[in-house]
């Protein structure tokens, strides 16, 4: 018997102008409702589904002040002293981001600078060059440069909200004391900036008991990865030369008009996408016989 190869397109988006219920947990899932469901004849053989385009843009925090579990990192702590007067705690929130070591030391810097120095009459704001964060791309280690009134503090409690880890300088770590103005310290430890290394795109409802492509041998219904290897702030892209091609003979059957979408990390946390728009393109591939004269 001759068959004939079809092959169904579908554009999917976490725009919400096109969405009749906005997209949940921080944009990173979102629900559409077809007006027919996705469906291949019942003489179909062969179907599978692939996901052929994958377009995001990798800004997941990788410093947040809502990360569950206790993983909140989103301030950095000093202990001013300048010799003559008590010694003053300084606390300063960053905003939620995803951040290479520049943008980092541009955002610290610029907190800093907007805090009065404790005792100063007239009161006088910090340098912002009074810390400088800086990095060793070799060996993937944080530099940090400090003034000599500023102690950085790195031993804290684990459950502490502190940035300090991320860099490199575990919780047990002594605090950071500059012994002259401009000192140098070197995280003993790799950054770890790089929160999210893989994202993963979700797709339960239309993937259902086909299972998926498999992250560490389990089916997870993941229908598309991306590898991060773009900068924090760029458009990640995805096409493939040979997509994965995931069986899909339950689409014989109609099993709703409402298909759900998520994305997560390869920790299979959810991602917060920071109100940029994710999309991609589904392929349904399938074989019917040809009809004869």
């Amino acid at each position: 018997m001759n068959y004939i190869q079809k092959e169904q397109s579908y554009f999917f988006t976490s725009n919400s102008k096109f969405l009749r219920i906005p997209p949940t947990l921080n944009g990173s899932r979102f629900t559409v409702n077809l007006q027919a469901p996705i469906m291949v004849p019942s003489n179909a053989e062969g179907t599978t589904i692939s996901c052929t385009e994958f377009a995001l843009t990798h800004v997941n925090p990788n410093v947040s002040g809502s990360f569950p579990n206790e993983q909140a990192n989103n301030k950095i702590m000093f202990i001013f002293n300048d010799g003559y007067n008590p010694s003053e705690n300084i606390d300063i929130t960053l905003d939620d981001g995803n951040y290479t070591p520049d943008s980092l030391n541009l955002e610290v810097q610029t907190k800093l600078s907007q805090v009065v120095i404790p005792w100063s009459d007239p009161p006088t704001f910090f340098s912002p060059t009074s810390i400088i964060i800086t990095a060793n791309p070799g060996s993937q280690r944080i530099i940090l440069s400090l003034a000599k009134e500023l102690t950085l503090v790195t031993n804290t409690a684990p459950n502490v909200v502190n940035v300090m880890p991320l860099l490199g300088w575990p919780h047990t770590h002594p605090n950071l004391s500059p012994s002259f103005p401009g000192q140098i310290f070197v995280a003993p430890q790799v950054a770890l900036l790089n929160r999210v290394n893989v994202y993963l795109l979700h797709a339960p409802s239309l993937l259902q008991s086909s299972g998926g492509i498999p992250v560490n041998a389990i089916p997870q219904t993941i229908l598309a990865t991306a590898q991060v290897n773009v900068p924090a702030g760029n458009l990640l892209t995805v096409e493939p030369i040979n997509p994965t091609q995931i069986p899909a003979d339950h689409l014989k059957y109609n099993s709703g008009n409402d298909y759900t979408f998520y994305l997560t990390d390869e920790q299979l946390r959810p991602i917060n996408t920071l109100g940029e728009v994710f999309s991609f393109k589904v392929v349904v591939k399938y074989m019917v016989p040809a009809r004869t004269l």
